[in-house]
């Protein structure tokens, strides 16, 4: 017969309590990490619900922004093309200002959105910006007694850029309105060319009005620097 040895079992016990102790207490603090992981993503998943239902009229506001601006690198064509018209003080081609609400309706849902649609906006903007960028500069440079004529390539270069980001706003669209999952897009010549006739640029109808354009956009898919690597 086994004799039972309390003061044995006190001393194996008092061994291990510290080891039992410290056990409970990571598997307290990963479930605690996990709880509130839950509790962050949850949040960050409503948040983004909320910037997301801003998401629409932004790029709606982006793309008449854009269809406006094709009308502008319309007339800086034409500029480039009859240079020679005489210097006139009062001579301004009007362009439309990048929507401060839109632009910051995206930054919103970038900061709330996983990776895959944070980089795609951000992508998106980036776009935008420097294209908003070319657009103004040009346009500011052709205006009064002192105007600068723009270069055709640099206007060509601006239109690829206003195509490109009217399809990567048109590609989120239905994804902002809830009814399909989202999905990147990889640009092909046939998304420019949808984006060219939306814009209403004559690009692509036997009747190209812009020499070469449709070549430089082929040659600008793709690209993996300057630009067009955006």
């Amino acid at each position: 017969m086994v004799k039972f040895d309390w003061v044995y079992l006190q001393e194996v016990w008092s061994r291990w309590q510290s080891l039992n102790v410290g056990v409970l207490a990571l598997i307290s603090s990963v479930l605690v990490f996990k709880a509130t992981k839950h509790h962050s993503e949850q949040e960050r998943q409503r948040r983004f619900k909320a910037a997301r239902a801003m998401l629409p009229d932004a790029l709606s506001e982006l793309t008449t922004y854009l269809k406006y601006a094709a009308k502008s690198l319309d007339q800086l064509w034409d500029d480039f093309e009859y240079s020679a018209v005489s210097s006139d003080s009062e001579f301004e081609i009007i362009y439309p200002e990048l929507p401060v609400k839109a632009r910051e309706t995206i930054k919103e849902c970038i900061s709330q959105a996983n990776d895959d649609v944070g980089d795609y906006l951000a992508r998106v903007l980036a776009n935008l910006q420097v294209f908003d960028t070319r657009l103004s500069e040009m346009c500011e440079e052709c205006k009064g007694k002192a105007r600068k004529s723009p270069h055709g390539q640099e206007v060509k270069v601006a239109m690829i850029l206003a195509a490109k980001s009217h399809a990567l706003v048109s590609n989120i669209f239905e994804f902002s309105r809830g009814i399909t999952n989202f999905s990147a897009i990889e640009l092909e010549l046939h998304h420019y060319m949808s984006s060219y006739a939306l814009l209403e640029l004559e690009v692509g109808t036997g009747l190209d009005k812009y020499s070469d354009l449709t070549a430089m956009t082929v040659k600008s898919i793709g690209s993996k620097e300057g630009v067009f690597s955006l």
